[in-house]
């Protein structure tokens, strides 16, 4: 098997909460992409294991799955800046960020988050993840009225350029935003929140793939009952 089906293999392991096996297979496809000194992708992978390590963290909240998330994004931010990759870079500092959320550092996660957004020179559906995970930082860090305007401009973002990836990843990306709406506005407006809470589950539920995200919006469910 090439080392990029393999990635992707281990990428459809941790979408289906099948964590071992995923971290099995990003250790051997870390292994390959080294051998082959194709260094913007081990970074890439390196990125793909510390999602795995966050997932594995909320599951079962044992720190140390912070830890090895943690480590295994500053890897993949040192090779990135050694191959000056910025779409790489972009990620590896999303990654920090969203591990700055599991710590609630939010201020870092606010500026990790900005990094990430100012190496993504393109409007595009990325670029759209990004802008709503800084709503959600800057919500949890206390500014509301920033956070939530970029809630909205990162799922109007992402629904704008949705043709530039797959329909499995927009899902992914739109869903995500759509829960994260839901539990800030939870308190504030809960009519609001429960209108994008209907919207997510319509996107989850119209794609049989969206496994994390099904165990999500239980999750998001009970949180608004």
């Amino acid at each position: 098997m090439d080392t990029q089906t393999l990635h992707q293999q281990a990428e459809s392991l941790r979408e289906q909460e099948k964590y071992i096996e995923a971290l099995k297979t990003y250790q051997e496809v870390i292994v390959k992409y080294q051998q082959e000194k194709n260094y913007s992708k081990l970074a890439d992978a390196l990125g793909g294991l510390s999602l795995t390590y966050k997932h594995l963290f909320l599951n079962s909240q044992d720190q140390i799955y912070v830890v090895l998330a943690q480590h295994s994004t500053q890897a993949a931010l040192e090779i990135a800046k050694i191959q000056n990759d910025e779409t790489i870079l972009s990620r590896c500092y999303f990654n920090l960020a969203e591990i700055d959320l599991l710590k609630q550092e939010y201020s870092s996660a606010v500026a990790n988050f900005t990094q990430s957004l100012a190496l993504l020179k393109t409007d595009n559906a990325e670029k759209g993840r990004a802008i709503y995970h800084l709503g959600e930082a800057q919500w949890k860090n206390g500014q509301k009225e920033e956070g939530l305007a970029n809630f909205h401009l990162g799922l109007e973002t992402i629904e704008k350029y949705a043709s530039d990836n797959d329909s499995y990843t927009i899902n992914v990306w739109r869903s995500g935003c759509c829960l994260q709406i839901a539990v800030a506005l939870k308190d504030d407006d809960k009519t609001q929140a429960e209108e994008y809470l209907k919207k997510a589950q319509e996107i989850i539920e119209s794609d049989d793939r969206l496994t994390i995200r099904r165990n999500q919006l239980i999750e998001v469910q009970k949180l608004l009952q």
